[in-house]
Parts: C-alpha cells; structure tokens; sequence
C-alpha cells in the first residue's frame, strides 16, 4: 500500500494534536512527558508539531500511558477509552463491548429510548 505524503503528513497533525491534549489536560510539560516515556524533549516536539510520526511501539507507549486506545491517537474513534474496557465485565457474564454490539443492531427509536431510560435513572440516582 502506497501512503501519499499528504496521508502521512495528516496522521501526524493528528497524532500530534492528541498527544499535545492529553499531556496538556494531564498537566504535563513536553520535558516531563518524555522523561516518562524514556523520550527526549525534542522527540515529543516533533510529534506534537505533526514533525513526526511515532513508531509502532511508542505509539502504544503512548496510549498505555494516558489509558486511551491507539484508534483515538489515530484520530479514527471519538472515544479515549482503552481497547480493554470493552473486555471489561458489565455485568457479571456480558462484557462491555458485547453490550455495545447489542446496542449498535437495535434501530435509531430503541437507541433513543434506551438514552431516556439511561437519562431517568441518572437523575434518579443524583437525587439520592
């Protein structure tokens, strides 16, 4: 498969505009983040300014490290969840993402109803 430059350049902006969010939003200087990651100053710079790419395994350093899954760091999810959350149990035998999958077969007017449902206990239970 071919990547064009203007491919490439894309996922790096991208890439780089969601490491400089996470690490702003945990309050973390550039030099701070790369000491964690056993990473120069400078290697976290280029990413964030879209300079560079990370590699395979820095990038799921990355997303180890601020508990978000690569797809989000990719800019191909909205969600900043880990992909192990979805391995997670809901309830005791129904996993999260088994309940996810559930939800996405059922039409747009069930989806709506379940939301409301899911609205009226929230704020039942925030009344408690």
């Amino acid at each position: 498969m071919n990547v064009t430059n203007n491919t490439q350049n894309k996922i790096a902006s991208t890439v780089g505009s969601y490491i400089a969010k996470l690490r702003k939003d945990a309050g973390l200087t550039q030099k701070q983040l790369a000491d964690n990651l056993h990473l120069s100053k400078s290697t976290i710079s280029h990413f964030e300014q879209g300079l560079s790419i990370p590699t395979t395994t820095i990038l799921l350093s990355i997303a180890d490290y601020f508990n978000v899954n690569v797809d989000y760091l990719l800019g191909r999810c909205k969600s900043n969840f880990k992909y192990t959350t979805l391995n997670e149990a809901f309830t005791n035998q129904v996993s999260v993402g088994s309940v996810i999958t559930r939800l996405l077969k059922l039409d747009q007017s069930d989806r709506k109803y379940i939301l409301e449902s899911l609205k009226i206990m929230e704020r039942s239970l925030n009344k408690k």
